[in-house]
């Protein structure tokens, strides 16, 4: 978030100065880069990319339903039931969290390929650049 300043400092926002200042600031031109100049910005800063997000395993999914602390607590509690000789308990315990567990990764890993699908349907395959020759 850009800070509340004087219009023309590096520190505001873009939309708060004229555009012959945000032409100064990026050092270029109303006829956009040459392409000396444009060869120097990729070498300098690589391909403007979006980098692959991991993707989510249903394995991956599995073991973060066990990052709550609920569901810790729970586990936790069902030791020393189980060397007590409250081995109902311990297994109804256990039981609810083994559920809990698989159920709550099945719907995370669903949501998370409904997610990629929507992502791909709306991002932009391709963009345009303006370059002096």
């Amino acid at each position: 978030m850009a800070k509340p300043g004087k219009a023309g400092t590096a520190d505001t926002a873009f939309w708060g100065v004229s555009i012959e200042e945000l032409l100064q600031r990026f050092n270029t031109t109303a006829q956009g880069l040459t392409e000396a100049e444009a060869a120097v910005r990729l070498d300098r800063a690589g391909a403007n990319r979006l980098r692959p997000r991991h993707e989510l395993s249903r394995l991956g999914a599995l073991f973060a339903q066990f990052k709550s602390p609920l569901v810790l607590i729970l586990v936790a509690a069902s030791v020393p039931a189980f060397f007590l000789h409250d081995r109902t308990n311990a297994g109804i315990i256990l039981g609810i969290v083994a559920v809990s567990a698989v159920l709550g990764s099945w719907q995370e890993y669903a949501a998370a390929g409904r997610r990629r699908q929507a992502a791909r349907g709306r991002a932009g395959q391709g963009a345009g650049a303006a370059r002096r020759k």
